[in-house]
């Protein structure tokens, strides 16, 4: 079977009506069941996957709904999960450290010496990790030759300048070059030299049963069926302006400015700057652990338990998971244009609504594009992760919202660490004039003047 990897229009209203849940639930988080089932009336859902792990128990695992239209989501349907695959990749790295190949507080130059120029020569593993040092974007114009080629791709990502330091109590969401340099830093510390996605493959995923659920680049046709893989369902620039929930200064900066941080972070090179590049052969074959991990969302979640319950097979070990832990500092993000706050690769529960998750300041995961989102909750001992290919126009989705609290008012029913996912005040009047279709917003002047002149445009 095949069908066209993008749907032919951007559809942001839900199906009809609930369709049939497939999957497993344990009995005592059957409430799950029932709110991934409401997503598909309430907010907005076409077809997805919601997977959680709890004290090493996998307790959800279900999908519903299609994959493209007339298609059904399948319990082997995979999709393009964005920025949440950076966690993916940060896995990899944490195993790296495990194994004693990697130390978060040593110099980034110690292990590539090319990088120690331009200002990051003093720049340790731990700050770059965290997005604390200006690399949100490459100086160099990027080409699908030079990403096809890790060594020319390494030499332009070492020449790039810090355009501010760590210690100016500011963040840079490196939204694409965080991936590729975890990437250069897996094949300098690995002693095989192995890139991110090899590397999880063969010490990870082979290990966990999940091989055929996470990849970064993908194989042949031959070797992965693209039929498994959900076309996506992807928003344009002026359903962002129109639609979109995020600060109305990035928006306007990734659509208006090309000088912004926003811009240059997000559009190096110019095609990764659109979402309907990701459904393409030329993009998903790339290595771009960033923004092109195509997984489930029982893969991500496995990977997340994995380091939770120190399954032996993968060899994470206890101080990993306390590094991981530590809660971070939260700083102003000139990319993203709210605070922010990360730590070794991850993304890290911050005060404004949209990013609180978790039971504690001990958690660490990533948010995906359009909704997507996978965490580890080391108190709770909780692993979730949540994938879609109907791509939603919130920094904080409601569908992975509404699943989050209910997990969370489940653990503290069963009588385990929880706390509140706090709602989204803006989200919630957004979603009050009704559920039929994604609302348009017109609240900031801003959005209506950036709509018009890209219109004219």
């Amino acid at each position: 079977m095949s069908f066209p990897a993008l749907y032919p229009r951007y559809c942001p209203e839900g199906l009809a009506e609930v369709p049939p849940i497939e999957g497993f639930c344990h009995p005592d988080w059957e409430c799950v069941r029932a709110r991934f089932a409401e997503n598909f009336r309430e907010h907005l859902e076409r077809g997805g996957a919601v997977c959680v792990y709890h004290q090493g128990r996998k307790v959800v695992d279900l999908w519903a709904g299609e994959k493209y239209p007339g298609i059904p989501w399948t319990s082997d349907t995979l999709t393009c999960s964005f920025s949440m695959g950076k966690g993916l990749a940060a896995l990899g790295l944490a195993l790296l450290h495990s194994r004693g190949h990697l130390n978060y507080d040593e110099k980034v130059s110690t292990y590539w010496p090319e990088f120690g120029c331009n200002g990051k020569e003093a720049v340790t593993v731990r700050e770059l990790l965290s997005h604390q040092t200006g690399a949100c974007n490459v100086e160099e114009k990027l080409t699908e030759e030079v990403l096809r080629n890790p060594s020319q791709l390494a030499a332009a990502l070492a020449k790039t300048k810090m355009e501010f330091g760590p210690s100016e109590g500011q963040n840079g969401y490196m939204a694409l070059t965080i991936g590729w340099y975890m990437d250069v830093l897996c094949r300098k510390v690995d002693p095989q030299q192995r890139g991110i996605d090899q590397l999880l493959r063969e010490e990870i995923t082979s290990k966990l049963g999940s091989a055929s659920e996470v990849y970064c680049g993908l194989p042949s046709p031959s070797e992965l069926d693209r039929s498994r893989i959900a076309s996506l369902n992807c928003f344009s620039t002026f359903d962002l302006v129109l639609r979109g929930k995020f600060s109305s200064e990035f928006v306007w900066n990734l659509a208006f400015t090309p000088s912004s941080y926003a811009a240059r972070a997000f559009k190096n090179p110019n095609f990764l700057g659109k979402l309907k590049s990701y459904s393409t052969e030329r993009v998903r074959t790339l290595c771009i652990p960033g923004a092109n991990f195509i997984t489930s969302a029982r893969g991500a979640a496995g990977l997340y338990d994995a380091i939770l319950s120190g399954t032996g097979s993968v060899g994470f070990k206890p101080e990993t998971l306390l590094a991981l832990s530590e809660p971070a500092e939260e700083r102003f993000d000139v990319v993203i244009r709210q605070p922010t706050a990360f730590s070794l690769g991850f993304g890290k529960p911050a005060s404004p609504a949209s990013s609180c998750f978790g039971s504690s300041n001990k958690s660490f995961g990533a948010y995906g594009t359009g909704g997507q989102f996978a965490f580890a909750d080391p108190d709770a001992e909780l692993a979730y992760a949540y994938c879609t290919n109907r791509l939603g126009t919130h920094l904080c989705d409601p569908r992975d919202l509404a699943l989050r609290q209910v997990v969370y008012s489940n653990l503290a029913r069963l009588g385990h660490p929880s706390r509140d996912q706090p709602p989204d005040k803006t989200l919630e009047k957004h979603l009050k004039a009704g559920t039929a279709k994604e609302t348009t917003c017109f609240d900031w002047f801003l959005r209506l003047f950036g709509g018009f002149f890209l219109w004219l445009g």
